[in-house]
C-alpha cells in the first residue's frame, strides 16, 4: 500500500468570539498603592452608573453602552451577563419577575492598556460597549461585574428590561451533506453540498499541504448561506494532497450563549482517503460519524481519480520539461510584473503614513508595480483616470484596507443614504469619492476569479473586527504585519530568499508606522469624530 498521498475532508461547526483591546496584556496598576484595593471601596460611585440600551428590532441586535469607572479602581475587565425569561409576555410582568432560567449570552469587555502615562492617571469619562446578537422577545436582566485580574468584584449594575423584537429564536439545525471529488487539468475539485436551513451560518474552505495540520490557507469563504441547499466547488487545491478543511461557522455557537448547550454546535466529520493499489473501502476516522451514503461513494471514487490524475500530471510535466529544454535558448523568457492597486478611504495622518510606507514596501520588489491614488505620481496623472482604467484590468491585484472609516462608507452605500462620500468628511476633498467608486466596482464584480483579484487587509491594533467590510472575498483577512508573508505568497510575489524582506529598511519602517498608528488609536479611540460627520 502506498500512503504517500492523502486527502482529508474535515467538516466542523463552531463559533468564534473575541474582545476589543489595545494590547494583549491586561491593564496593570497605575503605580504601587495607587489602586483602591478593596472591591467594596467607594461603592457609592457606582450607584449612578450610566447604562444605555439600543435595540435593532428587525435584526435582534442589542448594543449596551456603560460608563467606565476611573482607572484608579484598577478594573482589568468587565463581565457583561444577559439573562432571559422567554415566558414573560409584557413589561409589567418583567418588572416583578425574579426568575431567569437561561443565560442568553456572556460578554467580556477588556480594559484598554495605553502607553500614555498621562492618560493612565486621569479619571477618564469614556464608555464601554458590548454587542449582543440574536435578541428575541422576552424579559432580560443585565448584570455588569468587574474583575481585577483573576479576582472577581461584586456586581456593579443589575437591571431588568422587557425587550420586544421581530427576531425569532431558532434552534440549531440538523445538517446533512455529501461531497464529490473530481480531477480536471492541474486542480482537484471538491464539490460539497449542504442541505439545511442554515442562513445564519458562514462557510469557509481551507487547504493545507501538511497532513498534520487541520487548517491552512483559505480557498473560498461565503459570508452567508441564503438557501437551504448550498453547493460549493473550491478550485486550485495544489498537488491534490494534504488536508481540506470545511468550516461551517455559526456565531450563535459562541462560547457563553444559550445555543452552546446544543450538541449540534460541536459536531465534526473526518474522511481520510489513501491512494492504494487494490480495491479497499474508504477509511473513516471515527465509527460514530453521521454522514450520508453518497459521501462513501464519493470517497471510493477518488481512489481511481487520484491515480489517473497523478499519472496524467506526471506525463504532462515530463513533456513540458522536454519541450522547455528545446525552446530555452531559442526564446528568452520575459518577466511580467505583478500589478497591485491599493484601495482605502482617507483617514488620519498616521494612517496615511502607513499607506505610504506600504506602497514603498511593494515598490522595493522588482516584479511589482503598485498603484496608489494618493501617491504623487498618480496625483500628477489624475487619480480618477488611474483608478477607472486599472481596476477593471483582469490581472490586477487589488488590496482593500479594512478600517472603521471604510465600513461606515460601505454601510451608507448599502442603505442608499449618500450619493457622494463628500458628506462624510468635515474637510472634504475631490479625492474622497475614490474609495466609493472602487468599492462599488468590487461589490458588483461577478467574475469567477475574485479570490485571485481582491485581498482584504487589516492593520494590527487599528482595524476592528466589529467593523468588517462585506465583500465577495468573504471573511478572509490578512492582518499586517503579522500575515504579510501569507499575503506575499498568495499574490505570488517573488521576494528572493525566504524572509529576506524582514531585514529591509522598507519593512522596518512599515512595521514601526503600524505600531505608531495603533498607539495613536489607543490614546484617541474617538478620533474619527474629528474627521467624519458621524451625527
Amino acid at each position: 500500500m502506498n500512503t504517500d498521498i492523502k486527502l482529508f475532508l474535515v467538516i466542523t461547526v463552531f463559533g468564534v468570539s473575541g474582545s476589543e483591546y489595545c494590547d494583549n496584556s491586561m491593564l496593570k496598576s497605575i503605580k504601587d498603592g495607587a489602586c483602591y484595593i478593596d472591591c467594596n471601596t467607594h461603592e457609592e460611585y457606582f450607584k449612578d452608573l450610566n447604562v444605555t440600551y439600543n435595540v435593532d428590532f428587525d435584526s435582534g441586535l442589542l448594543v449596551i453602552n456603560f460608563t467606565l469607572p476611573p482607572l484608579k479602581f484598577c478594573h482589568t475587565d468587565y463581565e457583561v451577563r444577559l439573562l432571559v425569561n422567554e415566558e414573560i409576555k409584557d413589561e409589567f410582568q418583567c418588572l416583578g419577575n425574579k426568575v431567569f432560567r437561561e443565560i442568553h449570552s456572556i460578554k467580556k469587555y477588556i480594559m484598554k492598556k495605553c502607553k500614555n502615562e498621562t492618560a493612565m492617571n486621569k479619571s477618564i469619562e469614556q464608555h464601554g460597549m458590548v454587542v449582543f446578537k440574536h435578541i428575541f422577545t422576552g424579559c432580560y436582566k443585565l448584570k455588569i461585574k468587574p474583575h481585577r485580574g483573576f479576582s472577581s468584584c461584586p456586581t456593579l449594575y443589575a437591571n431588568k428590561a422587557y425587550i420586544k423584537t421581530n427576531f425569532t429564536r431558532k434552534f440549531m439545525p440538523n445538517v446533512s451533506y455529501y461531497s464529490h471529488y473530481s480531477s480536471q487539468w492541474n486542480d482537484l475539485h471538491i464539490k460539497f453540498m449542504m442541505k439545511t436551513n442554515i442562513s445564519e451560518m458562514k462557510i469557509e474552505f481551507s487547504h493545507s499541504e501538511s497532513h498534520k495540520l487541520v487548517y491552512g490557507r483559505p480557498i473560498i469563504v461565503k459570508e452567508k448561506i441564503d438557501n437551504e441547499n448550498f453547493t460549493c466547488v473550491p478550485r486550485s487545491i495544489w498537488d491534490a494532497k494534504g488536508c481540506t478543511y470545511v468550516a461551517v461557522k455559526d456565531d450563535r455557537c459562541t462560547m457563553g450563549t444559550l445555543w452552546t448547550k446544543s450538541q449540534k454546535c460541536t459536531w465534526n466529520d473526518t474522511i481520510e482517503c489513501n491512494e492504494i493499489t487494490v480495491n479497499l473501502p474508504i477509511i473513516l476516522s471515527s465509527p460514530n460519524i453521521n454522514i450520508v451514503s453518497a459521501a462513501g461513494i464519493a470517497g471510493s471514487s477518488i481512489l481511481l481519480v487520484l491515480l489517473v490524475y497523478f499519472t496524467c500530471k506526471r506525463n504532462k510535466m515530463n513533456k513540458n520539461e522536454k519541450q522547455g529544454e528545446k525552446n530555452q535558448e531559442a526564446m528568452p523568457l520575459k518577466e511580467s510584473k505583478i500589478e497591485i492597486l491599493l484601495l482605502y478611504p482617507r483617514d488620519c495622518k498616521q494612517f496615511m503614513k502607513v499607506m505610504d510606507s506600504f506602497r514603498k514596501f511593494f515598490d522595493s520588489f522588482k516584479n511589482v508595480e503598485v498603484y496608489d491614488c494618493y501617491s504623487e505620481d498618480v496625483m500628477e496623472k489624475g487619480p480618477f483616470p488611474t483608478l477607472l482604467s486599472r481596476i477593471s484590468q483582469p490581472r490586477l491585484c487589488t488590496i482593500i484596507v479594512d478600517t472603521q472609516c471604510a465600513h461606515i462608507q460601505q454601510e451608507a452605500m448599502k442603505l442608499g443614504t449618500i450619493t457622494s462620500s463628500h458628506v462624510f468628511y468635515k474637510d472634504p476633498t475631490f479625492m474622497d469619492s475614490l474609495f466609493k467608486y472602487g468599492l462599488k466596482f468590487i461589490m458588483e464584480d461577478l467574475s469567477p476569479d475574485i479570490y485571485q483579484k481582491y485581498y482584504v487587509i487589516g492593520l494590527d491594533g487599528f482595524s476592528d473586527s466589529k467593523y468588517e467590510l462585506l465583500l465577495p472575498t468573504g471573511l478572509r483577512r490578512y492582518i499586517m504585519p503579522n500575515h504579510l508573508e501569507n499575503l506575499l505568497a498568495d499574490i505570488k510575489i517573488d521576494n528572493g530568499n525566504e524572509h529576506l524582506y524582514v531585514n529591509s529598511l522598507e519593512y522596518v519602517i512599515l512595521r514601526e508606522d503600524i505600531k505608531t498608528l495603533a498607539e495613536f488609536k489607543c490614546n484617541n479611540p474617538y478620533y474619527l469624530e474629528n474627521i467624519l460627520n458621524l451625527a
